[in-house]
């Protein structure tokens, strides 16, 4: 219901409008096949915004709990005498920005452990009240663990990126998944 009598309103301002609708109208009724093409299109157009919606939360609680985050972890590794660092964007907003990135979603901590390092690791994070999320593998070596801190008004994530060290040279493994891509489990996760 548009009220014609507003001041400024003029019939001619909706006719974009009009003529959006009259086409598609006309395009459903000549090409019906084109409806699973504009359906997937608004399917992807929901999902993004989903994932924008999700994205949003988790960068407000990294920047609302990291702090505390970092240092109840930072406290723990200590305790248990394990050599850690803050590593990749959680690194790289410490040294540019001198905070967290206004657009990081998690926390990015880096190890020196060997398998046995790694799951006692696991049990001491579980007894401080954190949640395993996955586990990546390669080559049956357990490369990089995800564990979740919950928190009052929201969650955050943190990553174990384990290095290794071979002739005088650390390496790690990076794993990405894009969220819009059903990808098959093949053992990566655990």
């Amino acid at each position: 219901y548009l009220d014609s009598q507003f001041p400024g309103w003029s019939k001619n301002q909706n006719i974009g409008r009009r003529k959006r609708i009259k086409f598609l109208a006309y395009l459903f009724v000549l090409y019906p096949s084109h409806l699973k093409f504009l359906r997937r299109r608004l399917d992807q157009q929901i999902a993004r915004r989903r994932i924008n919606r999700r994205k949003k939360s988790k960068t407000e609680a990294l920047q609302n709990y990291g702090y505390e985050v970092l240092s109840n972890i930072n406290k723990t590794l200590n305790a248990h005498s394990i050599d850690h660092f803050v590593d990749f964007g959680t690194l790289l907003g410490f040294v540019r920005e001198g905070a967290f990135l206004s657009h990081d979603l998690d926390l990015d901590i880096g190890l020196f452990a060997d398998e046995n390092r790694k799951e006692k690791i696991s049990e001491i994070m579980k007894n401080e009240g954190y949640s395993l999320w996955r586990t990546y593998r390669y080559k049956n070596k357990i490369v990089e663990q995800s564990y979740i801190a919950h928190r009052d008004k929201g969650s955050i994530k943190f990553d174990f990126n384990y290095y290794e060290t071979i002739e005088n040279k650390s390496k790690t493994y990076l794993f990405y998944q894009d969220p819009c891509i059903q990808y098959p489990d093949e053992g990566m996760r655990s």
